[in-house]
C-alpha cells in the first residue's frame, strides 16, 4: 500500500487502505499485471 497511497494518507484512513489490501487480495495477478503495464 505505501506505493498507492502517501504515508499521511494511510494513517489517517485505515479504513480505505484495509478495503484496498481485501480487495487486492482478490485481484487476478495476470490481469493486475497486464492492467497495470500501461501506468
Amino acid at each position: 500500500m505505501s506505493r498507492m497511497f502517501p504515508d499521511l494518507f494511510r494513517k489517517e484512513n485505515p479504513e480505505i487502505i484495509s478495503e484496498r489490501k481485501n480487495k487486492l487480495l482478490t485481484a487476478d495477478p495476470r490481469q493486475f499485471a497486464k492492467a497495470r503495464k500501461p501506468l
